[in-house]
């Protein structure tokens, strides 16, 4: 709390003093949780204000700490151009978190700002009930297939891990996207070239149904010491991820 008093003075005399430059390196140096936390305590001139001095990467930081009316306000007084880059930047997972609470027609508007394939995951991570694993999972991971190589599985990997959420397991699916092992990075890499995914990949599996209570999914993930878990459907094919951080925003919900 102290610490929280310090910021929010000190900001509140740069913006007092129209210091410009010197609260945007104070920003930039700044815990986006806790400049979430010290917007909510601004005027509504001065959180606008705030923001524009952030950089793209740091205003995505904050746009995933804010609660879901601040995310809206906000989003709603920044150009197309802004809106588009820095909602691309978020995770699927952390833009459902922020619409799960807005009206309906306000998830359209902000849905429209996403890129189609983004845009269809969303809503498709919307229509899942709250407080399962298909509402709090992200669609942006790794797979490779059964068959590739390790050189081909490497090469997947650089072109895909930009997107992901997390790389520290790579999932390897059949020709019908169902779920038949895991591999981790470390494994990947020191695997010779012309080897097949399929004779080192980890078969046995430990996954989470689509539809199961998200306290469960903690449960499993704090068992295990799993970092990331998959999400898959009755059928076995694999729909998602569930990284933990994530599990970290369920255990704190819970116990609130």
């Amino acid at each position: 709390m102290l610490m929280f008093h310090k910021y929010l003075s000190k900001i509140e005399a740069l913006l007092e003093d129209g210091k410009d430059l010197e609260l945007h390196v104070f920003l930039e140096d700044m815990h986006a949780a806790d400049i979430a936390e010290v917007l909510e305590n601004l005027e509504d001139d001065q959180i606008k204000h705030v923001f524009s001095l952030l950089s793209d990467d740091k205003a995505t930081e904050v746009l995933e700490e804010i609660n879901s009316e601040q995310f809206s306000d906000i989003l709603a007084e920044l150009t197309y151009e802004k809106k588009v880059t820095l909602l691309e930047n978020m995770s699927q997972d952390d833009i459902v978190d922020k619409l799960s609470e807005l009206s309906e027609s306000r998830q359209k508007e902000i849905i429209a700002f996403l890129d189609f394939e983004d845009a269809e995951d969303v809503k498709e991570l919307l229509i899942y009930d709250e407080y399962t694993a298909g509402r709090i999972m992200t669609k942006d991971f790794v797979s490779i297939k059964r068959h590739f190589s390790v050189y081909y599985a490497i090469e997947t990997l650089r072109a895909t891990a930009p997107d992901a959420e997390t790389i520290y397991y790579i999932y390897v699916t059949d020709d019908i996207d169902r779920l038949v092992g895991v591999i981790s990075l470390r494994e990947l890499i020191i695997s010779p070239p012309n080897r097949p995914i399929e004779q080192i990949m980890n078969e046995n599996l430990i996954t989470v149904n689509i539809n199961e209570d998200q306290e469960s999914v903690a449960n499993l993930v704090s068992k295990y010491d799993l970092l990331a878990i998959p999400v898959i459907d009755d059928l076995g094919v694999l729909r998602g991820i569930i990284t933990i951080d994530d599990i970290l925003d369920v255990v704190v919900e819970e116990a609130t």
